[in-house]
């Protein structure tokens, strides 16, 4: 059979020198055939301007097409470059953080499972994502157990790589790795006056706010009588759990100081911005008598014992500033006065007390830690000068972060 013979080899209907030979003399009709063999074979052969196309499968025995263009179609052969690149997999990346637009080069026009694209992040998604590809339609990307992405799995600058699993949900093969929620991070501790501003990976804390602890009482001066003081009243304490992290300016209530012969000064409230209010203990008072009778007093101090006011957050203790009641004066002339008040954070200092058969004049002993209230002092069993009362301790804020 004249023609490509199916092998490429090409074969001629007739020989123009056998027919010499054979004295056939010229024929327009085998001419016609031949050449119509000819026209056949033409017919089923490339053009190198691509004028032609392939009625069959080419197969090129081992050898390559070599530098041939970059593909812009979709069935175009892509060369080798641009798969090294993943230019036709690489999207280019808009809309939001939360409703990302990508734009496939060549586009695609329809979801297939088991496609794969990556782009950049333009930002930190805040809830569930979706993703409109080529604007072929909106779609969830969840991550591979089917959840809904959460805020942060996606960070600004990321490089994403997503794959469609179904028509209608792509999956997120790369989400970013969050802290686990709940981990310890450490705390920031105030004893004076600063700024909170909250670590960038804590998402809530459990915050301890105490107040400055009140002095004790002092004694007055004494000649035929015996003066006692009342411990300082501790600064009001709280604890409480919280969400909502900013920053906050920090105010730590300041130590109550003892005063010669007088009621003990009182502690500063500690403040944390507009979360928590804690306020500071009450300075201890003073008993006197020179009666023969046994005498106790008592008083209800204020300040710290008022519980404190907490905003925006879950409280897990409140406590109000403690005091010591009972200062005594026995016979007009032995005294013993009590010792400050506690808190979570710190012992109150011990009130002084006069030995049985001995002559006393002692200041109170300050208070141990924070937001403790002072001792109270004596005088007793003789002629002796004032003395203050133990001082209070300070104030302090600690804040315990957690993811």
């Amino acid at each position: 059979m004249a023609g490509f013979n199916g092998s490429g080899s090409w074969s001629r209907s007739y020989s123009w020198t056998t027919d010499y030979n054979n004295g056939v003399s010229i024929d327009p009709t085998r001419q016609d055939t031949e050449w119509a063999n000819a026209t056949s074979g033409f017919n089923t052969t490339f053009c190198r301007d691509g004028q032609a196309i392939a009625t069959g499968n080419w197969n090129l025995g081992g050898f390559k097409i070599a530098n041939y263009g970059t593909a812009t179609a979709r069935t175009d052969v892509p060369n080798f470059g641009q798969i090294q690149d993943g230019g036709a997999n690489f999207a280019t990346t808009g809309g939001t953080a939360n409703a990302i637009t990508l734009s496939l080069s060549p586009a695609i026009t329809a979801y297939t499972p088991g496609t794969i694209i990556s782009f950049i992040a333009s930002g930190d998604n805040t809830t569930n994502v979706t993703v409109n590809i080529n604007g072929v339609g909106v779609t969830p990307l969840v991550g591979t157990d089917g959840s809904a992405l959460v805020a942060g799995e996606i960070k600004s600058g990321m490089v994403c790589l997503i794959e469609c699993k179904t028509a209608a949900v792509f999956q997120l093969l790369n989400k970013w790795i969050l802290t686990p929620r709940g981990k310890y991070l450490g705390s920031q501790v105030f004893t004076s006056n600063g700024t909170y501003t909250p670590n960038a990976s804590a998402s809530q804390a459990i915050v301890e706010v105490c107040a400055g602890g009140g002095a004790g009482g002092g004694a007055t001066a004494t000649s035929s009588s015996a003066s006692a003081g009342y411990g300082g009243q501790s600064g009001g304490y709280c604890r409480f759990l919280w969400s909502s992290l900013s920053s906050q300016s920090v105010t730590i209530g300041g130590a109550g100081s003892g005063i010669s012969g007088n009621p003990g000064g009182s502690g500063g409230n500690t403040v944390f911005g507009s979360v928590a209010t804690c306020n500071g203990g009450t300075g201890g008072q003073i008993i006197a008598s020179s009666a023969a009778a046994f005498v106790t007093q008592t008083y209800a101090p204020s300040g710290g014992g008022v519980p404190a006011s907490i905003t925006g957050g879950t409280i897990l203790s409140n406590v109000s500033g403690s005091v010591n009641m009972g200062a005594i004066i026995a016979n007009g002339s032995q005294a013993i006065a009590t010792s400050g008040g506690n808190t979570p954070l710190g012992g109150g200092g011990i009130g002084q007390v006069q030995d049985a058969g001995t002559v006393s004049v002692n200041a109170g002993f300050v208070g141990h830690g924070f937001g403790a209230g002072g001792g109270g002092g004596i005088s007793s069993g003789g002629s002796f000068s004032a003395v203050a009362g133990g001082a209070g301790k300070p104030g302090i804020v600690i804040v315990h972060e957690y993811s």
